[in-house]
């Protein structure tokens, strides 16, 4: 009888052990549920708000491995037509103006200017904006202003002011210009020469041909973009 009675108590201690263990698994499953769930949203979320390196407040950033679209658009402004670049969200076709910081040119930039345009790397991870000032007199040598956008965090970099440029499948060549009688009284007595400087999209000078030409050569090696 006590062997009995002993057996069913042990029976009942295993009854407990066991409905522990059972509450214990389905605790961890629940939490192992509630994490997968919140790994899940995070992966559906469409949009980060953040104040992107652009410096525009609040602009919506795509989720990583996605990239803004940067556009060029006109725009009437006090009766003149203005030229602005735009980063659009791909995801929302949220459209935001891309804020141009880096140089004393900026303002020129972000104000609208009568003419910008654009060129892309092949990777897709840079956008070159090249604005044209269309200055008078001898503000040609730096008519145009080269800035590049990065498409996954909109970070801004101004790299030169040039006479003019080109793109390439492997970069870029712009022409630079050197004053070569800086004792000129006006503008008018002076005289420049220029050359070609190629880059690769990086910014990194690749090589400088230091032949030199004036303004005539200058029209004919850069017909498409003058």
């Amino acid at each position: 009888m006590f062997l009995v009675f002993k057996i069913r108590m042990n029976m009942k201690k295993l009854c407990f052990v066991i409905a522990g263990m059972l509450l214990a698994m389905s605790c961890t499953n629940v939490q192992k549920g509630k994490e997968t769930e919140n790994e899940q949203t995070a992966k559906t979320d469409t949009v980060l708000t953040a104040k992107s390196a652009a410096g525009n407040e609040d602009m919506a950033e795509p989720i990583k491995g996605d990239r803004f679209r940067v556009e060029i658009e006109k725009e009437k402004k006090d009766g003149n037509i203005e030229t602005f670049c735009y980063a659009i969200n791909p995801r929302t076709n949220e459209k935001r103006k891309v804020v141009f910081q880096g140089s004393e040119y900026d303002d020129w930039m972000n104000d609208g200017l009568g003419d910008l345009w654009s060129f892309t790397d092949p990777s897709g991870r840079y956008v070159f904006v090249v604005g044209d000032i269309k200055p008078n007199s001898n503000g040609w040598v730096g008519r145009f202003l080269i800035y590049r956008v990065e498409t996954e965090n909109l970070q801004v970099k101004f790299f030169k002011r040039v006479a003019a440029v080109q793109p390439f499948s492997n970069g870029y060549r712009a022409a630079a210009g050197r004053l070569t009688n800086p004792d000129a009284t006006c503008t008018a007595e002076e005289i420049w020469m220029l050359h070609d400087v190629y880059y690769d999209y990086n910014g990194n000078v690749v090589r400088e041909d230091h032949t030199e030409y004036d303004y005539d050569e200058l029209v004919k090696r850069y017909r498409m973009n003058l």
